[in-house]
């Protein structure tokens, strides 16, 4: 009897072990993984393609005051720094004694311009590999893209995109329309600090450091009067380390005075 019993345990032991063998050798005939287009989330694709470039793009402006390319500039390079950088005049006067004018008065509009004019080819060619990708994975996909705008706003940079995406396989499809890529930055923050700054350079030739600091706990500021009568500007925010640069000239007082 208990023979009997061994050998009825070493065949069900059996049988279980070829049912776990034939379970996973076949799974993936059993249990097919259903993708469809509902599982598809075109804006992880476009944020992973361009937020790279926005960052890019937000530094360099942050360094040169601004400007991508500066078109009026102070060539200069910090004693603790390796290179030369190419730092944009945001306020200046050739004349002594006189406050400097703004160079730049609608400075966010004119930042945001440059991010978009720097980014849109990157926009475009994420937007059409995301096309390609989805019709790679023969998905039949009918798209329009018509442009983006720039959203430019405290803590963040938004590329908000207009354009429509309707895709279809295995007869289940869906429609999108609106895409928004959302980008950590303070550039927005630094720059508004920038025409506050700015604006008092122009009104009072001063920008009082000390009170900014105790107001603004977030932020550094660094205002360094270098021999030829300009004065640089660095402001950094502590946490993500972002800086915004820029040069002024105003109210100088001839040498000998």
């Amino acid at each position: 009897m208990k023979r009997g019993q061994v050998s009825i345990f070493i065949i069900v032991g059996i049988l279980i072990i070829a049912a776990l063998i034939f379970f996973f050798a076949f799974k993936g005939k059993i249990m097919p993984q259903q993708i469809s287009s509902e599982n598809i989330n075109p804006n992880i694709f476009l944020e992973a393609c361009i937020e790279d470039k926005v960052k890019e793009t937000a530094e360099i402006i942050g360094i040169q005051g601004g400007y991508v390319e500066p078109q009026f500039s102070k060539k200069f390079k910090f004693s603790d720094e390796t290179d030369y950088s190419e730092i944009s005049y945001l306020c200046y006067t050739e004349n002594y004694y006189v406050p400097c004018v703004m160079q730049q008065p609608m400075l966010i509009q004119h930042i945001k311009n440059e991010i978009k004019n720097e980014i849109k080819n990157e926009v475009k060619d994420c937007y059409d590999n995301l096309i390609a990708g989805l019709q790679k994975e023969n998905y039949e996909v009918n798209s329009k893209y018509r442009d983006f705008e720039i959203e430019f706003i405290p803590k963040r940079i938004n590329v908000n995109i207009d354009a429509e995406i309707s895709m279809k396989k295995n007869e289940v499809g869906s429609n999108q329309k609106g895409f928004k890529v959302s980008v950590n930055s303070y550039l927005y923050d630094l720059s508004t600090i920038a025409q506050e700054i700015l604006s008092q350079e122009g009104e009072y030739c001063n920008f009082e450091q000390v009170g900014f600091m105790l107001l603004n706990p977030g932020f550094e500021l660094d205002k360094f009067k270098t021999g030829d009568s300009d004065t640089i500007y660095t402001l950094k925010h502590k946490k993500s380390k972002e800086i915004f640069r820029f040069a002024v000239r105003g109210c100088v007082i001839p040498a000998g005075m």
